[in-house]
């Protein structure tokens, strides 16, 4: 789709997988977006949190920037060489 992310890595996968933060997505699409997305204005939309959404293979909204807001949220004292590893 044109307003998701085409080729996001691994990483930024396993860091959103770790994440609470509820998203909203729209009946028939693949997309999550941020709460105040302009593409979601006037669209029913469901809550989920994102840690649910990736591992099904949802992407991020480009245009809202989902993918660097939500990462904004993972702590910077969180273990980096444990998730690379793929560790839980």
């Amino acid at each position: 789709m044109a307003d998701s992310v085409g080729n996001w890595d691994n990483l930024d996968k396993r860091m959103l997988e770790k994440i609470n933060t509820t998203v909203v997505v729209e009946d028939g699409g693949n997309t999550f977006h941020m709460r105040d997305c302009s593409l979601m204005v006037g669209r029913t939309v469901h809550e989920y949190p994102v840690s649910s959404l990736v591992p099904k293979g949802w992407v991020p909204c480009r245009t809202c920037e989902a993918l660097t807001r939500l990462l904004q949220f993972v702590s910077i004292d969180y273990d980096y060489e444990s998730l690379i590893r793929g560790d839980s």
